[in-house]
C-alpha cells in the first residue's frame, strides 16, 4: 500500500514538474524574436530571455523605462526583477524611431541606456550608463501590449549588448 502511494506521489511530481517547464516554454515564447539581444553586461554573460515596459516617476521626473532582462520572469509586470542583471532604456515617452543615446541625453539627463547588475548596483543606481550608441523602437502595439526593438550599445568589453527585443507594456504599474 505504501509503495503504491509513493509511485503515485511519484508519477504526481513529475506531472507537475512537467507542466511547470511547459508554462515555463510558452513565456519565453511571448518574447521570442530574431536575432535575440545579446552581450555582456558587467563582464558577464548576457541574453535577452524577456522584459517589460512601463511609465514611471523618479525624484518628480517622469519616464519611460524598458527593462531587457536575461531570466524569463512569469509576470514582469509585478515588477519581480528587481535581483536580476538587466539593461534599463529611458526614454521621456515612447515612440517608434531610431534613438541615438547622446541626443537624448542631451534633451534630458535621465534618458539613456544603462547595465544594471545587482550585485553591484542598488535600486536607486541606475548602474553603468552608456553615452554612445543607439536603440530603435519598431513597434508599440497597444492592444497587444507589446513593445519591439532592437538595441546596440557599447560602453566596454564588460558592457555591450546588441540584437532584437520583445518586451511586455504595463500601462497601469
Amino acid at each position: 500500500m505504501i509503495i503504491k502511494s509513493l509511485k503515485y506521489a511519484v508519477l504526481f511530481t513529475i506531472i507537475l514538474i512537467g507542466i511547470g517547464c511547459l508554462n515555463k516554454a510558452k513565456l519565453g515564447e511571448k518574447f521570442k524574436t530574431n536575432n535575440p539581444a545579446t552581450g555582456i553586461v558587467n563582464g558577464q554573460e548576457w541574453k535577452f530571455q524577456s522584459g517589460v515596459a512601463f511609465k514611471s516617476e523618479i525624484f518628480g521626473v517622469k519616464d519611460f523605462t524598458i527593462h531587457l532582462i536575461d531570466t524569463i520572469v512569469p509576470n514582469p509586470c509585478d515588477r519581480n526583477y528587481t535581483k536580476i542583471l538587466r539593461v534599463s532604456i529611458a526614454m521621456t515617452e515612447v515612440s517608434e524611431g531610431k534613438f541615438d543615446i547622446l541626443d537624448l541625453k542631451q534633451e534630458d539627463e535621465f534618458n539613456g541606456v544603462s547595465f544594471f547588475d545587482p550585485e553591484i548596483n542598488s535600486i536607486l543606481d541606475p548602474g553603468t550608463e552608456a553615452m554612445e550608441g543607439t536603440f530603435e523602437i519598431t513597434s508599440v502595439d497597444t492592444e497587444k501590449k507589446l513593445i519591439k526593438g532592437s538595441i546596440d550599445v557599447e560602453i566596454d568589453d564588460e558592457n555591450k549588448v546588441k540584437g532584437n527585443f520583445i518586451v511586455e507594456w504595463c500601462p497601469d504599474i
